[in-house]
This record gives C-alpha cells, structure tokens and sequence, in this order.
C-alpha cells in the first residue's frame, strides 16, 4: 500500500535498478518504430534486432557519450555520418536496456574485433549466418562512419543486423522510497493517511524549536456515512480529528494533540475520489480565552497525504492506493494573479500607443495654386 505520489518512484526503483540505457542506431531487425522517450527493455530489443539466420555485428563507438552520441560535426558544420545517413531501413533508440549484453546472451560467446588509430580494422570482418561479431571502434568519428557504411553496402545481399552504439551506458541508480508509514481504517466509510514526519514546534524567543513525534497506529473514534473521528497515536499525546463529507469533498475539523487545538486553516479539502496532498501543512494553536498566553505551539506534517473516499465505493485495505493528489497550493495563486495584473496593463498600454499610432493621418487638404490665395488684412492700430 503506497501513496500515489510515491508509488511511480517505487516502481520505477524495483524495474530500474542496476539497470543501464544506452543508444543505439539499429540497421535491419524488425524495423519497428518505437516512441523517442520510451524505455526499450531487453525482450522489446531481441523482438526490434531479430532476424533469422542473421550476422549481428555491433560497433561500439569508444569516442562517444550516450549524451552527444551522433552528434559529431566536422569543421564546416556538417554531420560526420554523412554515410549512415544515406543508408535506409535504421531506427534510432534513445534507451535501451544493456543492448551489448542482451545480444550478447542471446548470441553466445561473440568474436571481438578493433580497429586501429586510424579506424581500420585489425582484422577482416566477414559474412557468417548465425554469427555475433563486436567491433570496438578506436580512432576518427568520420573514418568509422565509412567503415560501417561501407560494411553494410557490402552485405546488402545477406541477412545482417547492425548496431551501433556508444561504449559507455547511462547508468540509473535506485532512490530510496521516502520514510514513512500509511496509516489505514477499513471500517467504513473508510480512510487512509501518509505523511513523511510529524513535528511538534515550539516558537521560544522568536527561535522554533520542534520535536518529532513518532507515530504507532490509527483508531477510529466514532463513523458514519457522513463523517470520521481519526486519532493517531504517538509517542508524546494523541493526534485527533474528524473527516466529514460535505459537498462531495472530504474536510478536515477539529484538530487536536491530546487537550490542544490546532486551526485547520487553509481549509484542508479534497474531493473524495482525489486525495489531499500537501509537501509542508503546518497548523497553528489557537484558544478561545482571550486571558490566555500567547500560542506558540504549532503541529507540522512534512509530505501530508490522506484520503477519505465515502461515498466513491473505493475499498480501503493493504492494495488501497491514493487517488490523484489535490494540491493545497492552489492553482492560481498570488504570485500568479499578480503577473496576470501587470501583464493587463501592460498590454492596455501598448493597445492605447497602437490605436494613437494607427490614429496618425496626413493633410488631407492643401492650398489650390490656381485658386484664390488667402489673403489676410493687417491694420495699424
């Protein structure tokens, strides 16, 4: 049972690790297209590179990183695989999962060949069914361009499967999964909460100070198909609340640490198919006496994400996962409507010097030079 937040992390932690992608330039095999960003795992990549009775021959570029892999450029500006470029029937994978190693199990033990400083095999590279051969391409970028091409132009009449690819693999490391425990009830209508930690701060002489509490478990105080009484033990006091249904959102009330009360300001609010996220909900203490202390106590939950589905007929158990997060940022927010307020003027602005320009007109009526001049009498006074 995980959050949805973090459950594509996990995943992709237990498909991913100690896998390696590299890139690699495919001539023949199915010729199946695959998307540029999609992952190309090793049973995709025998399908996509097989072919009966085929010589693979794979050419390992050594001068070449998997992220500038095909981007050498000569002195003019123009691409060094002006051979490659012209050949049809390729297919460009941008990750492949081990893609060496995979033929490499799938072909058996493959002869290694190299080529020199000046890109010239050390030894001949002939046709032979059935067979996998390495090529481990030193020198010039531009001299292996003509080595492959001229390679596959030779061997246009029999079944050949060619890649190339870069020597080093894009490596990518597991994350671990974040710290924290999903707290869950199945006693209807059912409700589930994660968060990463729980502090308790202190403001002291204008320096917080907070301690952590260490969570145990969840109870349920009272239930009803319109609202949830929560409380979660720790290792200082209770933490309590109830979830009620209002509107087709679940919100949260009454917050409390044993005989403290904490304001749930912002709102905390979710529609009951959607789950409440938050990366830093903090709530602040607050007291009805007007007599007492200042309050210095507030309650932070680092990572905060809950779900209390009602009347959605989701089953909370140990297979519950969250529904897509609502944010407690919202959407348009101040830094958003204040960017909105500048750009409206700014382009009021720029409208009104527009329309004064477009408003600009030549004379449109001149003196008639045959005509009676204008005269204008002047007397002394």
């Amino acid at each position: 049972m995980f959050p949805r937040s973090i459950l594509p992390l996990f995943l992709l932690c237990s498909v991913a690790f100690a896998a390696e992608y590299s890139p690699v330039l495919l001539f023949g095999g199915s010729g199946e297209a695959v998307p540029a960003l999609s992952l190309v795992s090793s049973e995709q990549f025998l399908g996509l590179a097989h072919a009966e009775n085929a010589m693979n021959v794979i050419f390992v570029e050594k001068n070449a990183k998997p992220e500038n892999f095909l981007e050498c450029t000569t002195s003019t500006g123009e691409t060094c695989f002006s051979g490659l470029k012209t050949i049809e029937g390729k297919n460009y994978y941008r990750q492949v999962d081990s893609p060496i190693e995979t033929i490499k199990k799938n072909s058996g033990n493959c002869q290694v060949l190299n080529t020199n400083a000046n890109g010239e095999l050390t030894a001949p590279l002939d046709f032979a069914p059935n067979s996998c051969v390495i090529v481990n391409l030193f020198g010039g970028v531009k001299t292996h361009d003509a080595l492959i091409t001229k390679f596959i132009q030779d061997n246009k009449a029999n079944n050949i499967v060619v890649l190339y690819t870069p020597n080093v693999s894009l490596s990518r490391k597991a994350r671990a999964v974040p710290a924290g425990t999903v707290y869950y009830t199945s006693q209807e209508p059912g409700f589930a909460i994660y968060y990463e930690k729980l502090q308790l701060c202190t403001l002291d002489d204008k320096k917080t100070t907070c301690k952590t509490l260490t969570s145990s478990g969840l109870t349920i105080t009272h239930s009803n198909t319109t609202s949830i009484g929560i409380s979660l033990a720790t290792d200082d006091q209770a933490v309590s609340f109830n979830v009620a249904l209002v509107g087709g959102y679940f919100e949260m009330h009454s917050l409390q640490l044993g005989e403290k009360t904490f304001r749930v300001l912002p709102e905390v609010q979710s529609p009951t198919t959607f789950s409440y996220y938050c990366g830093n909900k903090t709530f602040y203490q607050y007291s009805t006496d007007p007599n007492a202390p200042p309050n210095t106590l507030s309650l932070v939950f680092n990572n905060l994400q809950m779900q209390a589905p009602f009347d959605s007929k989701i089953p909370v158990d140990d297979k519950f996962a969250f529904g897509d997060p609502w944010h407690c940022v919202p959407f348009v927010s101040i830094p958003i409507l204040a960017g909105l307020f500048v750009c409206a003027i700014l382009l009021a602005i720029l409208g009104v010097g527009i329309c004064w320009l477009m408003d600009i007109n030549t004379m449109d009526r001149f003196d008639d030079p045959k005509g009676k001049t204008i005269t204008i009498n002047a007397s002394e006074g």
